[in-house]
């Protein structure tokens, strides 16, 4: 069954040969929900985090942000099943590490600043 049709179809089928079978499905598509939700969720929380400026340690993002990281992160989810699943994935992935590669570059130009930042704070309170 995994070869012919799919590892959709090969998880519906051991699903079936055990007892109570549609409450097991419906268990596992109710599981499988909750993880993408959450998922979506943190991703969207930390991206939000990460691309709002002067947020101090203690602050939430704001929920705007949060939200459209979200939806953004189901349309690119929706778009990926439409256009080919795993396959797609793949080929976005070589096509986005190059462009990736310089974005972490920047970010750890970033941090250092930041992180330079913080300790000349640090050092003036010390002073004080």
């Amino acid at each position: 069954i995994l070869a012919q049709q799919g590892q959709s179809a090969a998880i519906v089928a051991i699903l079936k040969t055990l007892p109570m079978a549609k409450f097991m499905m419906i268990f596992l598509c109710v599981v499988c929900f909750v993880y993408l939700a959450t998922t979506i969720d943190s991703c969207a929380y930390v991206l939000a985090g990460t691309t709002t400026k002067q947020l101090d340690e203690k602050e939430d993002p704001v929920r705007w942000n949060r939200i459209l990281w979200a939806v953004l992160f189901c349309l690119l989810s929706i778009g990926l099943m439409l256009i080919g699943g795993l396959e797609a994935v793949k080929t976005i992935s070589v096509l986005t590490g190059l462009p990736l590669v310089i974005i972490i570059f920047i970010l750890m130009a970033s941090v250092k600043k930041m992180l330079k930042e913080d300790c000349d704070r640090k050092a003036q309170k010390g002073k004080e």
